[in-house]
């Protein structure tokens, strides 16, 4: 046991403690900036104050450190005298040795902890002042125009610095700036860029437009306070495989999403109210969606050629099913329509050629113009009483088979002449 015990003390006692943060390099301090002279000015000096910062701390960790050693070399050479005095001693005349050389090692553990709490600060102080080099600051008003004048500053909007635009692969945004907030993510702001992480504190509001369009983005979580994502937001991102929205957000705006052609499923939250048109237009690799009940409207060609997109629940708040919103879904297999529809707009599910069956609800007032054309594999499917209006070409290019069933016993004079193309109709059909 005494052996046992040695070995684990002495184990203890000389793991090394110092060089925590070997090569820590010093960054320099001089950026361009596009900001008004005033800001500038405050933002070279908040630059200086930072690196006077990461040298104050690196200098008070090598002191640390040097002090660490010679107390780590005095209490090791302690441990082991006591070690040496305890293995000629009975285990129970040794307790005291033993409760000493526990306390010895507790002050070595401080010390270490001291170190790391140092490293760690330093560590984040550093990074702070890369992702300053690396960005560029705008100074905001309350209503998040440029702030001309220092006096308005009540918050700041971050965009690339175009230096790095080329290099910089990931990048942590910092959530303050001279004691002001970081609120936005600026129009264009990562646009082209070899970006491909990001982390946005939660002190983001609004991400603007095109502010990540074509960049190198490969997953991102939108902050918790945002409401809304801009026009053609993430658009182009070709590698953006993962995406997750918070709970708060209202508004996903046209084409904020077009193109990801790498995105394989998405969680609209609760509270989404509207989905503007191509959203996710050729997300070519979305399998499936769930549109909560929150969602009132959804522009046009909101999802066209989600060419392997399979199944899609439509909320039960929607009034409408937009022009060509599921065109050119081609694994498409089956869609469920809720009563609270009472319009399908034109080519709203043409070239779903994998649509296989498909229920126009009693609540339906109107179906626009190829509506359902190209739609191979659907065989039948129910137009009902309530439908006023029927555009042409509705069904054209379809089954050959396809049969259309209607309690009507005629065409209306509003159906569009060409409404079936000459696809078969069943009148006056009763569903018993």
């Amino acid at each position: 046991m005494k052996e046992k015990l040695k070995r684990i003390l002495m184990a203890m006692c000389i793991l090394p403690c110092v060089g925590l943060l070997a090569g820590c390099n010093m960054l320099a301090n001089d950026r361009n900036n596009s900001s008004p002279q005033d800001h500038s000015a405050l933002y070279q000096a908040h630059i200086q104050e930072l690196n006077a910062q990461v040298a104050a701390l690196n200098t008070q960790l090598q002191t640390l450190a040097l002090q660490h050693e010679a107390q780590r070399e005095a209490l090791s050479d302690q441990v082991q005298n006591l070690t040496a005095q305890l293995a000629a001693l009975s285990e129970t005349d040794g307790a005291e040795l033993i409760s000493q050389i526990l306390l010895l090692t507790e002050e070595l553990e401080i010390l270490t902890k001291q170190l790391g709490d140092l490293a760690t600060e330093l560590q984040e102080q550093e990074a702070d002042l890369l992702a300053f080099k690396q960005l560029t600051l705008q100074p905001l008003r309350a209503n998040g125009t440029w702030a001309s004048s220092l006096a308005t500053v009540v918050s700041y909007g971050v965009s690339l610095n175009p230096a790095f635009k080329d290099t910089v692969t990931s990048i942590s945004i910092p959530s303050t700036f001279n004691g002001f907030p970081i609120t936005h993510i600026m129009s264009q702001a990562f646009s082209g860029s070899s970006l491909n992480s990001i982390v946005m504190p939660d002190s983001i509001e609004s991400i603007g437009p095109s502010a990540f369009y074509n960049s190198a983005l490969t997953s991102v979580i939108i902050p918790s306070n945002v409401t809304k994502i801009e026009n053609f937001a993430f658009a182009f991102c070709a590698s953006l495989v993962s995406v997750i929205l918070p709970d708060n957000l209202n508004y996903i705006e046209l084409q904020a999403f077009t193109n990801c052609t790498s995105l394989t499923s998405i969680n609209i939250p609760e509270g989404v109210i509207s989905i503007g048109g191509s959203a996710f237009t050729n997300c070519s690799a979305l399998t499936s969606i769930n549109i909560p009940n929150s969602v009132t409207s959804i522009g046009i060609e909101a999802f066209r050629d989600c060419s392997f997109l399979t199944t899609v629940n439509i909320s039960n708040s929607m009034t409408s099913i937009s022009n060509g919103i599921f065109q050119d879904c081609i694994a498409l297999t089956e869609i469920y329509i809720p009563n609270s529809i009472t319009s399908i707009g034109s080519s709203a599910f043409s070239g779903c050629i994998s649509l296989k069956s498909i229920t126009v609800p009693n609540s339906v007032l109107s179906i626009g113009n190829s509506a359902f054309r190209y739609c191979a594999a659907l065989t039948t499917i129910f137009i009902p009483t309530s439908a006023e209006a029927i555009g042409t070409n509705v069904f054209a290019n379809g089954h050959a088979e396809l049969l259309i069933y209607t309690p009507h016993q005629a065409r209306p004079s509003t159906w569009g002449t060409s409404w079936n193309n000459g696809v078969n109709v069943v009148w006056g059909w009763e569903d018993k």
